[in-house]
């Protein structure tokens, strides 16, 4: 596959003489891949989500994540990593003074995927790291073949794109499709997968806000038409293409459908108990609320960034402006 960017290493490390020493014995092994050192939790989640040329927006990473950090502990950090769909899959190698069976029992739990206690031998750090490099690679082009077949598939719609199509706009070919994920219904699984994570991930996250019902439902409505642009997330357009899918894989979709209905569900019946959300039939809006996430699945490719996320706005505007409850009270059950 082409135009494959290096994988970064994120060194999370408060003690600059401990980073530095990491540093140096993973040049010694011979691994020159560029190394991001962060002395902080919130520095280095920042770049993280934030920064454009950071994992959740498509540059693969490992992380060398020290536990004892100054402002969030190192496990929280983990557990951040692996709750979003965006970075879920970075390898994290746990980088830590302390030396416990039951600590590093409890970090591979926690997600971390390896661990290494200071002072560590040059020659296992040097494994170690090779290993999740091997790994950032693998998920990075996993993850590439997701993102490009969702963009697709919502494009030009599932039944109409082929595998070759798919590997011609990744520059590789449909071995690399068949290693990394599976024939086509695997492969469309595997983008519903993707896109319920997400999905499911912006509910969760605006659930914890302490916002209003209608609130929450505004925020998840942008924040779903926001992704839905973003040419790094872009999501697969929900229950399409289900008649490609296995009657096990197509029940595994509508059962993640539906919890994620339920979900709306509560949301909109609490918004119109608290009179911010005019009456109407619930079921109703369920079913014409996919409509404007079915329109923003379909790219806007002549658009540049600006203009697609002022699109995802308008559309949340226009939704919001629809359920508000009429004045006087006209409407409301």
């Amino acid at each position: 596959m082409t135009k494959e960017q290096p994988v970064t290493i994120v060194m999370i490390e408060d003690d600059e003489g401990h980073a530095r020493l990491i540093e140096k014995n993973i040049r010694r092994a011979g691994i020159s891949n560029a190394i991001h050192h962060f002395v902080d939790g919130t520095s280095a989640l920042s770049y993280l989500y934030s920064d454009p040329a950071g994992p959740a927006h498509g540059g693969p990473a490992l992380v060398l994540l020290d536990l004892n950090l100054p402002d969030i502990y190192g496990e929280d950090v983990c557990q951040r990593i692996r709750e979003n769909p965006l970075t879920e899959n970075l390898p994290v190698l746990i980088l830590t003074g302390k030396a416990s069976g039951g600590l590093s029992a409890r970090c591979l739990n926690g997600g971390a995927d390896d661990y290494l206690s200071k002072p560590f031998d040059i020659e296992e750090l040097k494994l170690r790291v090779q290993g999740a490099i091997k790994r950032s690679e693998r998920e990075n082009r996993r993850e590439r073949i997701l993102l490009v077949a969702s963009r697709l598939f919502n494009a030009k719609g599932i039944d109409t794109t082929s595998l070759d199509e798919i590997a011609s706009d990744l520059g590789t070919n449909k071995k690399a499709l068949y290693r990394y994920v599976g024939d086509k219904q695997a492969l469309i699984s595997a983008c519903y997968e993707r896109a319920f994570k997400i999905a499911f991930f912006i509910s969760d996250e605006t659930g914890r806000l302490g916002l209003s019902a209608a609130d929450e439902m505004d925020l998840q409505q942008r924040t779903h038409a926001l992704a839905q642009q973003n040419p790094d997330i872009c999501p697969l357009r929900h229950l399409s293409g289900l008649d490609a899918l296995s009657p096990q894989a197509r029940s595994s979709v509508l059962d993640a459908a539906g919890r994620f209905t339920a979900i709306s569900r509560a949301r909109a019946t609490a918004a119109q108990r608290e009179g911010d959300m005019r009456g109407m039939d619930v079921e109703a809006f369920l079913l014409l609320g996919t409509g404007p996430s079915a329109w923003l699945g379909k790219p806007l490719r002549d658009h540049d960034v600006s203009q697609r996320a002022q699109t995802a706005e308008s559309v949340a505007d226009f939704v919001k402006l629809g359920l508000a409850p009429l004045p006087g009270g006209v409407g409301q059950s």
